[in-house]
């Protein structure tokens, strides 16, 4: 993926900047994590010990103890992307855009099954994008492979099957185009331990 970047001299844009930066705490405390609800990081959720979430984002701002291992950062806390570039970017754009129909007189002299192949590495690449335009604000990037790690559930559920699990109880979510198997979504914590309990 291409990345461009803009980079501007002054105050206003390193107090800007300095906004959406922050720590990641694992294992986060009910304070810590109340902390997080407050600067609007993480989503209203119960402080219940027994459904804090595996992790939270803290306010740069916060002092925290280098030497806990629990914390990471600093890091990017802000949004991840562009709702309006990410929307556009669908698999039938995609495939307009960057893929090949096969053609006897083909400069490049590809098969038809190397036409196939390359479209099917483009569909690859946007999959999920679009879909997750719609969350990439929402405070949750879930592993679903963590997740059942976290609850000593065994063997992970789908990300689709807590997308839409989460969206019949008025969430948004998505499936995300992170790496692994994942999900966006903006419910609390204890919405999202249900729902894969649930499963």
């Amino acid at each position: 993926m291409r990345v461009s970047a803009l980079v501007t001299r002054g105050v206003g844009g390193a107090n800007q900047v300095e906004e959406s930066l922050g720590w990641r705490v694992a294992s986060p405390s009910a304070q810590e994590v109340s902390t997080s609800i407050s600067a609007g990081l993480h989503p209203e959720t119960s402080l219940d010990s027994e459904s804090l979430p595996m992790h939270c984002f803290l306010p740069l701002s916060v002092p925290i103890d280098r030497a806990d291992k629990r914390f990471s950062g600093p890091l990017w806390t802000g949004p991840l992307g562009d709702t309006e570039a990410m929307a556009s970017m669908t698999e039938e754009r995609a495939i307009e855009m960057c893929s090949t129909e096969f053609e006897d007189a083909d400069v490049m002299k590809w098969s038809e099954h190397e036409c196939e192949k390359e479209k099917r590495i483009v569909l690859r690449s946007v999959r999920h994008i679009s879909d997750e335009a719609g969350v990439i604000d929402a405070p949750h990037l879930i592993l679903v492979d963590d997740l059942a790690s976290w609850l000593g559930s065994g063997s992970p559920v789908s990300p689709s099957v807590m997308v839409e699990t989460l969206r019949e109880e008025g969430y948004r979510a998505a499936v995300s185009r992170y790496g692994k198997p994942a999900f966006r979504t903006d419910a609390p914590w204890d919405a999202v331990v249900s729902a894969a309990n649930d499963r």
